[in-house]
């Protein structure tokens, strides 16, 4: 069994990684958005949201791998919670008003709120329900891909794009 002070120990080097390397990505994955000509928000709306969305995608996995299918769910919802209610909040006072493209692109998110709703209706998601999801995620990602960028910065000229990448 391991001592408090070894997990304590063990939980601060955890906790130092983390900062660090969300620093690093963050900052190298607004290189490679310059880079591809993409704006910070797309590449804050795809690259980093998957890439910040890994540990709960693996707690969900590993929760129902291991019969807890109650953590998982639980994870997702608290996940959420604290993504929209805390950094969306934070990000609201440092944010201008948004863009007609920025509209745009909560319309898939609004419908996933709503499809969400209906849903939980039953207390269950179903498997029709959960095509759904993805299908609205893969229109999500269209709408993204295929609107302006939504700043107009000068082309990013790029000496080392190759360490950008392994830090993304």
């Amino acid at each position: 069994m391991e001592s408090l002070a070894y997990s304590i120990f063990l939980l601060l080097v955890g906790i130092t990684c983390l900062i660090g390397g969300a620093n690093k990505f963050v900052s190298h994955s607004g290189i490679i958005a310059k880079h591809l000509g993409i704006s910070d928000f797309a590449i804050g709306l795809t690259l980093v949201a998957f890439g910040t969305s890994a540990p709960e995608i693996f707690v969900g996995i590993s929760g129902v791998i291991n019969g807890n299918e109650e953590i998982a769910f639980g994870n997702v919802v608290g996940s959420n919670i604290a993504n929209i209610g805390l950094i969306f909040g934070v990000t609201c006072f440092y944010f201008n008003a948004p863009s007609k493209t920025q509209l745009l692109h909560f319309i898939p998110f609004s419908l996933s709120i709503i499809l969400l709703g209906f849903s939980l209706i039953d207390g269950t998601i179903s498997f029709s329900e959960s095509v759904g999801f993805i299908v609205l995620l893969m229109l999500f990602m269209y709408v993204l891909l295929k609107t302006k960028s939504l700043n107009d910065e000068e082309p990013f000229k790029a000496s080392n794009i190759n360490m950008s990448i392994i830090f993304a």
